[in-house]
Formats: C-alpha cells, structure tokens, sequence
C-alpha cells in the first residue's frame, strides 16, 4: 500500500498535467520528412548515463548482466534512442517536442531511479529525499514552462537559404523545433 500510493499520486498529477495542455501545443503538428539521427537531447544525454553506469555496474560484478532488474532499468535508458531516432528507418519524424516534454523526460527519471537503487542497494533515507525532490522539481519546471506561463505559438518563415523552412517559436524567444 506505501509503494502504490505514490504511484497512484504521480499518475494523478500526470494526467492532471495532460488535460490542461495549452491548445496551441495540439496544434502545431510538424511531420518532417528525415533519416537524420537526432542524438542531442536531454533525455538521450540521460539515458547515456544509465546505459553507462549499468554497463560499469555489471564490469564491477555489482548486478549481474542477465538480472531481470538491470534489463529492465536499461530498457529505460534505451528508450529515448528509440523515441527520437526512430525516423533512421521510417524517414517520418512528428513532434518530437512532445515525446521530449510528455513522456522521455520521466523515462529516464524511472531509469535513474532504478538504476541508482541496483548500483546502491541500500540507499539512504536522504538519497531518496534528493531523488524524488529531483523529480519532483522537474515536473514542476514542465507544468511552469507548459501551463503557467502564458504561451503564444506561431511560424515564421525562415530566409536564410529556404524559404519553405518553418519554426515553431514559443514566446518568440525559444526555437522549440525547426523543420527542413
């Protein structure tokens, strides 16, 4: 009942989050038509990490490679390489903003908390005090940067070399995806 209650809690908070999306985030849909690998991201950076403690982790012998808890953290790390590179083989690439903002970002939250409890068994009441405020300050920046800021969406056509190149700017400060 003490594990499930904080599960229970943050999927509330999290489909709070989702139905109070700005409109203007639904949409702006941009399809780009792309092979290129997209390996820049925050939530890629991450998951790099977690592969790689994992992988020191098992050098060391302190988790064994097949433990079902190790596959399972790592496929956390993994994951935002799929998300965000998955145009390599389809040559479509939607939105990747959103799988950034909504769903990769608290991935690799679960991937680092999983894989900081197989690297320290025993962790400490503060080390759990410091993870969970880290999460939950990050979803806060989110709904801040998402929901409590007025945000304004528009496109403007770049002239650089290509006239048909179109940003999404929020706020008229930040590119948040530019497609070619």
């Amino acid at each position: 009942m003490i594990v499930s209650l904080p599960v229970v809690l943050t999927v509330g908070f999290y489909t709070y989050l989702l139905s109070r999306l700005p409109t203007a985030v639904d949409k702006a849909q941009v399809l780009t038509l792309t092979h290129q690998p997209d390996l820049l991201r925050i939530p890629e950076m991450i998951g790099a990490v977690i592969l790689v403690a994992l992988s020191m982790g098992i050098l060391k012998n302190k988790i064994p490679p097949a433990q079902p808890k190790a596959i399972f953290a790592a496929s956390f790390g993994f994951l935002p390489f799929a998300v965000f590179n998955q145009q390599v083989i389809t040559g479509r690439s939607i939105q990747p903003y959103h799988y950034e903002v909504l769903i990769a970002n608290y991935v690799v939250l679960v991937g680092v908390v999983l894989s900081v409890r197989l690297l320290q068994p025993k962790i400490t009441r503060r080390t759990a005090l410091l993870i969970a405020s880290a999460c939950l300050l990050w979803g806060t920046d989110h709904y801040w940067r998402l929901e409590a800021r007025p945000s304004r969406v528009f496109q403007k056509q770049s002239r650089k070399n290509d006239s048909s190149r179109t940003f999404i700017i929020v706020e008229e400060t930040r590119i948040i995806y530019a497609n070619s």
